[in-house]
C-alpha cells in the first residue's frame, strides 16, 4: 500500500502533505468522507497561523503562506548556508517539505496519510539524492533519528509546534550526509571546511 500524499509546487519548494494536516480539517474529512480540503477549516487555520482572521485566502495563497513560514522556521541563515554549500558539491537543488501527523508505528517514526502510518526514513530514502534538503515537518515524539546519502535532513526532536520552537520546547535538527548530525555549535566549524572542500 501506498501513501496518500499531495503535492504542491511553488518555485524551487515541492511541498508533500497529507489532507490530515489540520486537526479541524481531520475531523471534517472524516465527518465529510471529502477528498479535498475543507476549505473553511484550511482558511481558518490559515488565518489563525498568521493571525489575521479578516484576509481573503485562495489556494495559492494558503501554501505560499504555508511553504515560507516552514522555510522560515526550519531553515535560519546558517543552515541555509550550510545547506547551499552542500548543494553545490553534491549538485543538488530544489527543497522538498514533509508536512503531516506524526506518530509511531512498529517502533519506527511514521506519518500519517489519514488512514495509515507510513516510515519517515521509508520517504527520506525515496526523496534522497533528489532535493538538496528534506524538511519533515512532522511531529517526531520519541526523538527519533534519521539518516540520508546525499540530502540534508532537518526536522523536530519532539512534537512539532511554531509555538514550542519559539519557547524552546523542541528543537531542529540538521542532518548532512556523510557527517551526521550538526548541532549549533559546529555549525560555523562545518559551513567553513565546505568552504575549504
Amino acid at each position: 500500500m501506498k501513501p496518500k500524499l499531495f503535492q504542491y509546487t511553488l518555485k524551487d519548494v515541492d511541498f508533500f502533505y497529507s489532507k490530515d494536516f489540520d486537526r479541524e480539517a481531520t475531523e471534517d474529512f472524516i465527518r465529510k468522507g471529502v477528498d479535498d480540503f475543507d476549505r473553511e477549516a484550511t482558511e481558518d487555520f490559515i488565518r489563525k497561523e498568521v493571525d489575521d482572521f479578516s484576509i481573503e485566502i485562495d489556494e495559492h495563497y494558503f501554501f505560499q503562506l504555508l511553504i515560507e513560514g516552514t522555510l522560515k522556521d526550519f531553515l535560519p541563515p546558517k543552515f541555509m548556508k550550510l545547506v547551499n554549500l552542500h548543494s553545490k558539491q553534491n549538485g543538488l537543488e530544489r527543497i522538498a517539505i514533509l508536512n503531516a501527523h506524526g506518530g509511531m508505528k512498529n517502533n519506527k517514526w511514521s506519518y500519517s496519510d489519514v488512514e495509515n502510518l507510513f516510515s519517515v526514513q521509508s520517504w527520506v530514502n525515496k526523496m534522497d539524492g533528489k532535493y538538496k534538503i528534506l524538511l519533515l515537518k512532522v511531529c517526531n515524539e520519541e526523538g527519533e533519528e534519521i539518516s540520508s546519502k546525499k540530502s540534508i535532513i532537518c526536522h523536530p526532536n519532539g512534537v512539532y509546534s511554531s509555538a514550542d520552537k519559539i519557547s524552546g520546547n523542541v528543537q531542529l535538527e540538521l542532518f548532512v550526509p556523510r557527517i551526521g548530525y550538526v548541532d549549533e555549535y559546529i555549525l560555523d566549524s562545518e559551513i567553513k571546511r565546505l568552504k575549504n572542500q
